[in-house]
C-alpha cells in the first residue's frame, strides 16, 4: 500500500508538473467557481470566481493581478447563467507577453443559452469574450465550451435571439486554440428555416486582425468560424502544416487544423479588405442545416463575401470538403460572392480535396460556386474533385467573370465545368487561363451551351488536358495511382509560389482537421519538369527490401 501512495504522489507532481511549465516563468492565476481548491488550481490570493476574474479590479501590473504574461489556469466546470459571459477579459497584454487563458484538464464552460447576439455588436456576448488584444484562449485539447440542451431545436433561446460560444470584439493578436465548442445551437431539420441563423461557435467582430483559430473542434451552431476581419493584411504560414502552439502573433488571419462540422456555414468569411488563411482543415456534416423544407438561408462550406466596395481575397488550401449540403438550397462548398449591392471576393483555392455525398452527389449542389458580379479574378489550382453529380466549378452567368484554372482532377461528374445559363462562346475571353486538367467528363456550358471536350479544346481551352478517368485511389488521400492520366500532366506553376502561394509548391498533408498531420503527404513539386494534376503528387511505391528466398 505504502508503494501505491507513492505512486499517486508522483503521478500527482508529474501532471501539476505540466502545467506548471506551460506557465513558464509568467505570474500564475486561477479561476474556480467557488475561488476555492479545484483540480489544479489551488487557493489563496490568486484564485478567483468568474466575477472576480470579469472585474476590472483583478488586472493590471500588481502581483496578484492579471496583466502581461500572466497565465490564467480555469479548474472544473463553469455553468454560466443565459445570455452572459461566463469569462470577459478586463486588460491587454503585449505581444512579446501575452495573457494565456488555460483550461485545466477536463474543464468546461457551458450555460442553457450561451451569450448573445441581440441584432448586433458590440453588445455582442460569448461564453468567453475577448475585449483585450494579446490574448490566448487554450483549451489543450480537452477544455469544452458547450450548451447544456442537446436536443433539435435547441436552446430555444437561440432561435431568434443569437447565441456565441466566444465572440471576440474589434481587437488585435488573439489565439484561440485546442477548444472543443458545441452544441451551440442544435438545428431542427422540421423547423422553421430561420431558427438559428444568428448563432456561432467563434464570431471575430468587424475590424479585428491578427487572428489565429487553429486546432478546434467545432460542431451544432448556424456558423462554425464567423468572420469579419476588415483591415487585416495577407500573413503566409510558417510552412504547409503549420504549428498551432506557437504563442508569436501573425499580423493576418489564419484559421487551420479545426474540424468544422453540423453548420450552416462552416466558415463565413466577410470584411472591407484583407487576405484571410484558411487552410489544413476538414469540413463535414450539413444535415441538420440542410434539409429543410422552408430553408431561408442556403448551406454552404465556406461563403466568402466583402462588407464594402473592397474586396476580401481570402487564400483557401490544403483543406477537405466532403459530405452533403442537403436539398433545402444547397449552393457550394466554397461560395465566392457578393454583398448584394457593391464589393465582392477574389478566391484562391488550391490542393483542396473535395467529395461529394449524398445529394451533391446527384447534382443538387456545386464544390466551388462562383456568384455572378463577386469581382474576381478566381484562381484554382491542383485541387480534386470527387461525386459532384453536375457542378465541380459552377461559374454563375457574368460577362465580368474572371477565371484561372490549372491542374485539376475531375470525376464523377456530368458536367464538371458549369458555365451558367446562357454563356456564348465570345464570353469565354474572360477565361485568363484554364488548362492541364484531368477528367471523366469536362463539359463547359451545361444546358445553354454545352460543349464535347474537343469543343471545348477547339476554344483554345484544355488543349494540353486529358479526357478519361484520371485512375485515382477511391478512398482518402485520393492520391494518383500508376498509369493516372493525371502524372505529369500539369504546369509547372514553381515560378508563382510566393507568399501565401509558397504552399502551392507542395502538395496536401494525408490528413485534415484538428489533429490532422502530413503524413504520407506534404511532397514536394518538382521545381523543374512538368507537374500532377490534382492535390497529390503521385509517388511509386518503393521496391521492397530485405527480402529473402529459399529454393528447395
Amino acid at each position: 500500500m505504502a508503494a501505491v501512495r507513492k505512486l499517486l504522489v508522483v503521478v500527482s507532481f508529474i501532471s501539476w508538473l505540466s502545467v506548471g511549465t506551460a506557465f513558464g516563468s509568467a505570474a500564475n492565476a486561477y479561476v474556480t467557481s467557488s475561488g476555492g481548491a479545484v483540480g489544479n488550481c489551488p487557493s489563496g490570493a490568486t484564485t478567483f470566481t468568474p466575477a472576480q476574474f470579469n472585474s476590472s479590479a483583478n488586472w493590471g501590473s500588481g502581483a496578484s493581478q492579471i496583466g502581461p504574461g500572466t497565465t490564467v489556469l480555469i479548474c472544473g466546470t463553469f455553468t454560466i447563467p443565459a445570455n452572459t459571459s461566463g469569462f470577459t477579459t478586463q486588460g491587454n497584454g503585449t505581444s512579446s507577453s501575452p495573457i494565456i487563458i488555460l483550461f485545466d484538464t477536463g474543464a468546461v464552460v457551458q450555460s442553457a443559452t450561451p451569450g448573445q447576439l441581440p441584432g448586433g455588436c458590440p453588445t455582442c456576448l460569448g461564453l468567453i469574450t475577448v475585449n483585450n488584444s494579446d490574448i490566448v484562449v487554450d483549451g489543450q485539447n480537452t477544455g469544452i465550451i458547450q450548451s447544456t440542451s442537446t436536443a433539435a431545436g435547441q436552446p430555444s433561446g437561440c432561435a431568434s435571439n443569437g447565441c456565441l460560444g466566444i465572440d471576440i470584439r474589434d481587437v488585435s493578436n488573439v489565439i484561440i486554440r485546442n477548444l472543443t465548442i458545441q452544441d451551440i445551437y442544435n438545428n431542427n431539420p422540421a423547423g422553421s428555416g430561420s431558427a438559428g441563423f444568428y448563432t456561432g461557435d467563434i464570431f471575430i467582430e468587424t475590424g479585428a486582425t491578427g487572428i489565429e483559430i487553429c486546432n478546434n473542434t467545432l460542431n451544432n451552431a448556424h456558423t462554425g468560424i464567423w468572420s469579419d476581419t476588415t483591415g487585416s493584411n495577407s500573413s503566409p504560414p510558417a510552412a504547409t502544416q503549420a504549428s498551432c502552439n506557437s504563442n508569436t502573433f501573425s499580423a493576418g488571419t489564419n484559421y487551420f487544423l479545426n474540424t468544422i462540422s453540423d453548420h450552416g456555414w462552416s466558415i463565413s468569411l466577410n470584411g472591407g479588405s484583407g487576405s484571410p488563411n484558411i487552410y489544413n482543415n476538414a469540413l463535414t456534416s450539413w444535415t441538420n442545416w440542410g434539409n429543410q423544407a422552408d430553408a431561408t438561408y442556403h448551406t454552404d462550406g465556406i461563403i466568402t463575401y466583402s462588407d464594402g466596395a473592397t474586396k476580401i481575397s481570402p487564400y483557401i488550401f490544403n483543406n477537405s470538403f466532403i459530405g452533403d449540403l442537403g436539398t433545402a438550397s444547397a449552393t457550394g462548398m466554397i461560395f465566392c460572392t457578393y454583398n448584394g449591392t457593391n464589393g465582392g471576393s477574389s478566391c484562391t483555392v488550391f490542393n483542396n480535396v473535395f467529395v461529394g455525398q449524398g445529394a451533391c452527389a446527384t447534382g443538387q449542389c456545386a464544390a466551388v460556386y462562383i456568384h455572378a458580379g463577386s469581382l474576381g479574378p478566381n484562381y484554382f489550382y491542383n485541387n480534386t474533385f470527387l461525386n459532384f453529380g453536375v457542378a465541380d466549378i459552377y461559374a454563375e452567368s457574368d460577362t465580368s467573370m474572371d477565371l484561372s484554372v490549372e491542374n485539376q482532377i475531375f470525376l464523377g461528374c456530368s458536367e464538371c465545368v458549369t458555365w451558367g445559363y446562357s454563356k456564348n462562346d465570345t464570353n469565354y475571353k474572360n477565361l485568363l487561363v484554364w488548362d492541364h486538367d484531368a477528367g471523366y467528363t469536362l463539359n463547359p456550358g451545361g444546358g445553354y451551351n454545352s460543349k464535347t471536350f474537343s469543343q471545348w479544346q477547339s476554344l483554345g481551352f484544355d488543349t494540353n488536358g486529358v479526357y478519361g478517368n484520371p485512375n485515382i485511389s477511391s478512398a482518402p488521400p485520393y492520391t494518383p495511382s500508376a498509369g493516372s492520366s493525371a502524372i505529369g500532366l500539369g504546369a509547372n506553376l514553381t515560378s508563382s509560389c510566393s507568399g501565401v502561394l509558397t504552399a502551392l509548391c507542395t502538395g496536401a498533408p494525408q490528413t485534415f482537421g484538428a489533429g490532422g498531420s502530413c503524413g504520407s503527404g506534404c511532397l514536394s513539386r518538382s521545381s523543374s519538369g512538368a507537374w500532377d494534376a490534382g492535390a497529390y503528387p503521385y509517388t511509386a511505391l518503393a521496391p521492397p527490401t530485405k527480402l529473402s528466398a529459399v529454393v528447395n
